[in-house]
């Protein structure tokens, strides 16, 4: 079996057709599918078994109790058999040329990784945009690895398993995962830092395979939770570990600080008056949660561009009075919701 396409599944009735049908389109057909269903509480495990009905020889299920997406994917890969493993998220779709295009570019350079670009498009399958891979096509070897390592420490841009085809001798497949079941924020990229290390070729395309469906629910239109914040710090964290590994100077990879830093403030400046407004009580519990030694460490260790938004950010957490951080965030909404009215 060359390839293994890993769906994990959670409460999308609405979409989980689409998605299914675009992988039964396949030009290609050397490859197994696994739904893996998380406990849904939709149809969208009765959509899992109807598909499988139909195709049994392409599609299996697993039906599991509710752990969250981590939990998913790690049952799919220990079920996986295929040569090469590829994520696809139940409520997007792919082209279908797919597996096609996959299969020739290893053919040609038998890379561990193959790095790919994806369309962004709407709730409704309409196309938004064309997003490429952050770095040049072609072949990246060992000696080169630094190119890939330097955008994966600095950015967000290669976080996303769903972006990748991965050999599957190179996934730790028997690492315990346990910690990270409750990670709503972050998870792709700590399953994918293990997979950047061990990897010594990858190969980068700019045709865009997949179609990946924006949510108008995204994390900065959103309400942030503590839970939120718990998984961007177990994420940073783990990056922390691997950037020193690789050899990284800690004034770089604690940049990468920053991204999280801006995420947590979008949301609550954002939704001071949106619809998921945070109520006075959760503003509490998050403020508390932002003055905790945990983040106030990597907070203090994050050093911001000059005159940036991320050091205002920082400016207003650092002096860790509650107060001043309320202030500034009522503020900051009103200015919101004044630029957003004219």
């Amino acid at each position: 079996m060359k390839f293994s396409l890993l769906i994990p599944v959670y409460n999308v009735e609405n979409y989980l057709r689409d998605c299914l049908d675009s992988v039964i389109s396949q030009v290609f057909d050397d490859f197994e599918v696994i739904c893996v269903d998380d406990g849904s509480t939709d149809s969208s495990g009765k959509i899992c078994d109807e598909y499988k009905a139909q195709y049994p020889e392409r599609i299996s299920v697993i039906h599991k109790v509710n752990e969250g997406l981590v939990s998913a994917r790690r049952i799919g890969l220990k079920n996986a058999i295929g040569e090469y493993v590829c994520f696809l998220d139940s409520d997007d779709f792919i082209v279908p040329y797919f597996f096609e295009v996959l299969f020739q570019e290893i053919q040609s350079c038998n890379p561990d990784i193959v790095i790919f670009g994806y369309n962004r498009v709407d709730l409704f399958g309409k196309f938004v945009e064309e997003v490429s891979p952050p770095l040049t096509g072609g072949r990246y070897t060992l000696q080169e690895m630094s190119k890939i390592r330097d955008i994966v420490v600095s950015s967000d841009k290669l976080n996303n398993l769903c972006f990748k085809c991965i050999k599957s001798e190179i996934v730790d497949i028997d690492t315990d995962y346990t910690k990270y079941y409750s990670i709503r924020n972050g998870e792709d990229l700590i399953q994918s830092l293990p997979i950047f290390d061990k990897a010594t070729t990858i190969s980068v395309i700019k045709d865009c395979l997949y179609l990946y469906r924006s949510s108008p629910n995204s994390m900065t239109n959103s309400r942030i939770s503590i839970n939120n914040i718990n998984s961007w710090l177990a994420m940073y964290s783990v990056l922390c570990e691997y950037a020193e590994r690789w050899g990284y100077p800690e004034s770089v990879y604690r940049q990468r600080f920053g991204i999280i830093l801006k995420s947590i403030f979008s949301s609550l400046i954002i939704n001071r008056y949106a619809d998921a407004i945070h109520k006075k009580s959760e503003q509490n519990e998050l403020l508390n949660r932002l003055m905790e030694n945990d983040f106030q460490t990597a907070l203090q260790l994050f050093r911001p561009k000059k005159l940036s938004i991320e050091q205002f950010y920082k400016y207003i957490l650092i002096p860790k009075s509650r107060l001043i951080a309320r202030i500034s965030l009522v503020v900051l909404g009103d200015c919101y919701r004044w630029l957003k009215k004219y």
